[in-house]
């Protein structure tokens, strides 16, 4: 199968997520699929991309037999709403131009880890685009959590990514749960 996994966390980055997505990838690789990545270029925890990284809208590699497109987001060491919002909607937006510009051919299946929800937001609009069914992977309710953490308080804003939740689990043809 070819697969093309969206998580916009991914090593070398350090944290659960990166690692859970970067075993799943590359176990994915070791079972015969052919998987690619898209994902934010390093940033997490400081919001600081490392000069390696600067001035490209993206970075293309291989790690362990896994294609991984990195794409460019806006970051700020400041995490503020107005931040944390750029820095999402800049992943969900080249994340899904990259997917259908970078990663050329046709895919079996369109994989998406979230949080963050708008990964949901690329992955939908790839699979819609790419004609591939998609797997929602869900590790934390969004935008529920965000409410709690403080992340998120604009009503208008908690209804508008309640209502991209809703579309992607609508649309996905499987729904994964991490507890």
């Amino acid at each position: 199968m070819r697969i093309l996994y969206l998580s916009q966390y991914f090593p070398p980055e350090v944290g659960a997520t990166q690692t859970r997505a970067y075993e799943m990838a590359r176990n994915l690789v070791r079972l015969g699929h052919q998987v690619t990545v898209l994902t934010e270029v390093p940033n997490h925890p400081t919001g600081i991309i490392p000069p390696a990284y600067r001035g490209k809208l993206y970075e293309r590699s291989q790690m362990d037999g896994v294609d991984v497109v990195r794409v460019w987001v806006k970051t700020a060491p400041q995490k503020t709403f107005a931040t944390r919002m750029l820095f999402y909607l800049t992943y969900m937006v080249n994340a899904a131009l990259a997917g259908l510009l970078l990663a050329p051919g046709r895919f079996d299946l369109v994989y998406a880890s979230s949080p963050p929800l708008f990964v949901g937001g690329a992955a939908l609009a790839l699979s819609r685009l790419r004609r591939a069914p998609m797997v929602f992977e869900v590790r934390d309710l969004w935008p529920e959590s965000a409410v709690q953490l403080g992340e998120l308080n604009s009503a208008r804003a908690v209804r508008q990514a309640t209502r991209l939740e809703e579309l992607c689990y609508r649309s996905a043809r499987h729904i994964v749960v991490v507890t």
